[in-house]
C-alpha cells in the first residue's frame, strides 16, 4: 500500500515502467513473429525471389499471377489484384505491374499516358525482350482518348517514355504488334500446346500427350517433347528453343515428387533432361527467360499454414498467390 503523495508517485513510476517493459516485450515478440514470417515465406518460395512486392519487400495484399519475364530475367510483368503495390491504387480491380529485380521497384503499367489508373480490369501481360514495353489487354475505356468501342482492347505501355497506346482497332480486333522489342518476341519464342491427336506429327501413334511447337514462319509443326500423363498446362519455350517451362500435376515425371502439388518443370531439349524448379509448395503459370536461366511462376502462399504462435499474433492466414523467380544458374 502507498503512504501519502510520495507513495503514490513511486507506484505511478512502477506502473509506467511496467507498461514500458510490456510494450518492449510486445514489440520484440512482433518482430520475432515478422522474422519467422519472412523465414516461412522463403521456405514457401523454396528460397526463390518474390517479385509481387513493394520496394521494401512487403508482399502484395491480393493475388498475383500470370508472370512473363524479360530476356535477361531482370524485369517481370504480372497481373495482380493487390492494392498496395503502388500508391494510389484505388480502382478495386486487377492491374498489370512490372517489377525491376535489380532496383526492387514495382510499377503499374496498366495506366494512361498521364498516369491515370484504368477504370476496369487489365490482365494478360507480355513483356519485350529488354523489358521496356509491356503489352496487356484491358476492359478500361480511359487508358487512351476516344476508346468508345466498349470491348476488350490490347494496349502497349512504353515504360521509358510513359506512353500508353491502344494496339487493337476500334472494333476490338487485334492489330499486329509493331512496337520495337515486341516483334522479336514472336520470332524467338515458339508456341507450345498439348494434344492427344495422333495425326499432328508423323509416327505419333502412341496416343500420349505431346508438346508441339509450330514454327511461325513456315507453319509446320514438330514434336519437341512427350509426357505420359494428362495433367500438364502453361508451356513456354526459351528464345533459343532449347528449354521448355511447363506446369504439371503428374507425380511420375521425376522420382521423389511427393508434394502432391502442381509444379513447374523445365525440360532441356539439348540434354534430354527434365528438372523441377518449384519446391514442396508447388507453383503454376511458368514463364522462362530467353536463355533459360530464370523461371517465373505463381505460388499460392496458403499452401503452408501459420504456426499456432503466428496465428495468435497475426490472425488467420489469408489466401494469397504471389509471383516468384527461380534462378537456375548460368546455362552452358
Amino acid at each position: 500500500m502507498s503512504e501519502g503523495p510520495e507513495g503514490d508517485e513511486v507506484a505511478g513510476h512502477r506502473r509506467a515502467k511496467a507498461k514500458r517493459w510490456g510494450i518492449m516485450v510486445a514489440a520484440c515478440v512482433l518482430a520475432l513473429a515478422a522474422a519467422l514470417g519472412l523465414v516461412m515465406s522463403a521456405i514457401r518460395g523454396g528460397g526463390d525471389e518474390c517479385v509481387s512486392v513493394l520496394p521494401y519487400g512487403a508482399k502484395g495484399n491480393g493475388d498475383s499471377w500470370d508472370p512473363c519475364i524479360s530476356a535477361d530475367g531482370r524485369f517481370v510483368a504480372f497481373t495482380s489484384e493487390a492494392s498496395n503495390l503502388v500508391p494510389g491504387d484505388t480502382n478495386r480491380t486487377t492491374d498489370v505491374f512490372a517489377h525491376d529485380r535489380r532496383t526492387g521497384r514495382t510499377e503499374r503499367v496498366s495506366v494512361s499516358s498521364q498516369g491515370v489508373e484504368g477504370n476496369a480490369r487489365s490482365q494478360d501481360a507480355s513483356i519485350s525482350v529488354d523489358g521496356r514495353f509491356v503489352a496487356f489487354v484491358s476492359d478500361g475505356s480511359n487508358l487512351v482518348p476516344g476508346d468508345t468501342n466498349g470491348v476488350t482492347d490490347v494496349f502497349v505501355r512504353d515504360r521509358e517514355t510513359g506512353a500508353t497506346e491502344r494496339r487493337s482497332s476500334s472494333s476490338g480486333r487485334f492489330e499486329p504488334l509493331t512496337v520495337p522489342g515486341l516483334d522479336g518476341m514472336t520470332d524467338s519464342c515458339g508456341v507450345l500446346l498439348f494434344s492427344e491427336a495422333s495425326d499432328l506429327v508423323p509416327g505419333d501413334v502412341n496416343s500420349i500427350i505431346g508438346f508441339l511447337a509450330p514454327h511461325i514462319e513456315s507453319g509446320t509443326t514438330g514434336r519437341v517433347m512427350v509426357l505420359n500423363g494428362r495433367q500438364h498446362w502453361s508451356a513456354l519455350i526459351s528464345g533459343d528453343g532449347r528449354f521448355i517451362a511447363f506446369d504439371s500435376a503428374d507425380p511420375n515425371l521425376l522420382p521423389g515428387d511427393t508434394n502432391g502439388k502442381r509444379d513447374v518443370f523445365v525440360h532441356d531439349r539439348q540434354a534430354g533432361v527434365t528438372e523441377r524448379v518449384t519446391g514442396r509448395a508447388g507453383g503454376h503459370g511458368a514463364a522462362i527467360s530467353a536463355d533459360g536461366r530464370f523461371v517465373a511462376y505463381a505460388l499460392d502462399d496458403s499452401t503452408q499454414k501459420r504456426s499456432a504462435l503466428l496465428e495468435r499474433l497475426l490472425g488467420p492466414k489469408k489466401r494469397r498467390s504471389q509471383v516468384y523467380v527461380h534462378d537456375r544458374g548460368p546455362q552452358e
